[in-house]
């Protein structure tokens, strides 16, 4: 590599820095837009979250963000690490008490994977194509 001038390393080090920032930004940005669901949580907000019934319903709770982009005819799926999931929307409420969620009620298309989902505590949801 050749030799660069002092006005050169200024800007090679400017130009990274730039760089950095756009890859800092656009991360930040896809985690932002990214819905991570939990999955029949005991807490939002810290706020606790009292179900009706003893058995609840299996629910995903979003942020109120992402709410434009659900649709209860549409099919979706939860990534965990272990597996995919392909899910069946049945409710989508907004909770008084809960001012920056929503909650979405769902089943399962394949009913074996019920004891898999009631183990875990966060999924990724994306729409299935």
């Amino acid at each position: 590599m050749a030799h660069l001038t002092r006005s050169g390393r200024q800007r090679l080090k400017a130009a990274l820095g730039v760089f950095m920032l756009i890859v800092v930004l656009v991360y930040c940005w896809h985690w932002f837009w990214q819905p991570v669901a939990k999955i029949n949580p005991t807490h939002w907000a810290n706020k606790a979250i009292l179900y009706r019934s003893a058995n609840p319903v299996q629910s995903l709770w979003l942020h109120r963000r992402h709410a434009a982009k659900l649709n209860l005819t549409q099919a979706y799926e939860l990534k965990t690490e272990d597996k995919t999931l392909a899910v069946r929307f049945t409710a989508i409420s907004y909770p008084t008490f809960y001012p920056t969620a929503i909650r979405v009620d769902f089943e399962l298309t394949n009913t074996a994977d019920k004891e898999f989902i009631l183990r875990q505590q966060k999924a990724l949801l994306q729409q299935r194509h």
